[in-house]
């Protein structure tokens, strides 16, 4: 048989069949009664405001004249449409991004109304924001509490549907920075084999505006050699948003947070506003050649072509 011929494929009569339907869909989300969702929220953003102000008093006097910015960190449950539209008609609000992590028991008065008991959806949203804009957006929340069905201005609406449905709100802090980086681990290893300077990487907030960038990083180096380390190299990669300052400090300045977990608040590295993660430095072994022969058949290997075109995927 040649290579094209093949062998016929007889189809039956076409036939209409039925949709078939999903069974045990979700109800409605219900969501805390508006009086008691306020009463809970309120101490939130009294803290958020507390934080920031703490952060104004710390920066008094920076020869560089830094404006005190936070990441506030909005929990929802449900999605919220148009969000990221409302949030940029606050000026000094910067959006940096949203992320859906495991469903969570039903508290705080969110329920699915067909299944109390079921898990639900939770959204995180990631905000930059300064003492102004903060204030805007307490003076929403002040406004929504004393009167929830007060008219928004315009392009604002959707900050109404956040606070009816906002979990939690607080401000991106130390544990967040360490999240499952490994890099407390990755320490407690290079302490114990007795390296007398550690590495790590600190990946900050991605800024579009190149002066705030400048700043960011001056302020991160400034930590840096507060704590006697330096800076060894420094990555900007617009297309995809990323800002790393590779750096190391001495093993003397870190034990405090190995020993003592609750002293995470006293690090002045891990305080920096601008920094969004604190990983470990990798590391890599390279076999060593056993003559001379070998080393330099290795040099006269040539390298692989690299790949042309745009990329299709990317890892991050």
């Amino acid at each position: 048989m040649a290579d094209t011929d093949y062998p016929l494929l007889i189809f039956p009569e076409p036939s209409r069949a039925e949709r078939t339907r999903r069974s045990g869909g979700g109800g409605k989300l219900k969501v805390p009664d508006k009086s008691r969702q306020a009463e809970r929220l309120t101490p939130q953003f009294q803290r958020l405001q507390e934080a920031m102000e703490r952060q104004r008093l710390a920066l008094q006097g920076n020869p560089l004249g830094i404006q005190p910015e936070q990441v506030m960190v909005l929990e929802t449950v449900g999605s919220i449409n148009d969000f990221v539209k409302a949030v940029k008609k606050v000026q000094g609000l910067e959006w940096l991004g949203e992320y859906e992590p495991d469903d969570i028991p039903p508290d705080y008065g969110f329920a699915d109304e067909k299944k109390p008991e079921k898990h639900l959806k939770r959204r995180i949203f990631l905000v930059m924001t300064d003492q102004q804009a903060l204030q805007q957006v307490c003076n929403l929340f002040e406004k929504w509490r004393e009167k929830p069905a007060a008219k928004f201005p315009e392009g604002l609406t959707p900050w109404k549907h956040v606070f009816e449905h906002l979990r939690t709100i607080r401000h991106w802090n130390e544990k967040d920075r360490i999240w499952l980086t490994g890099i407390l681990e990755n320490w407690q290893w290079r302490l114990q084999l007795g390296q007398s300077v550690v590495p790590f990487e600190a990946e900050l907030w991605f800024k579009s505006n190149r002066i705030q960038r400048e700043q960011a990083e001056v302020q991160l180096r400034n930590i840096i050699a507060s704590l006697d380390g330096e800076v060894i190299q420094q990555c900007i990669i617009p297309d995809i948003a990323y800002h790393a300052i590779l750096g190391r400090i001495r093993r003397d300045r870190i034990p405090d947070i190995l020993d003592r977990p609750e002293a995470l608040q006293d690090s002045g590295l891990l305080r920096c506003q601008d920094m969004m993660y604190l990983r470990p430095v990798g590391q890599c072994a390279v076999p060593i050649a056993e003559d001379e022969g070998e080393a330099g058949k290795l040099e006269q290997e040539q390298p692989p072509d690299l790949p042309q075109g745009s990329p299709i995927v990317a890892l991050f």
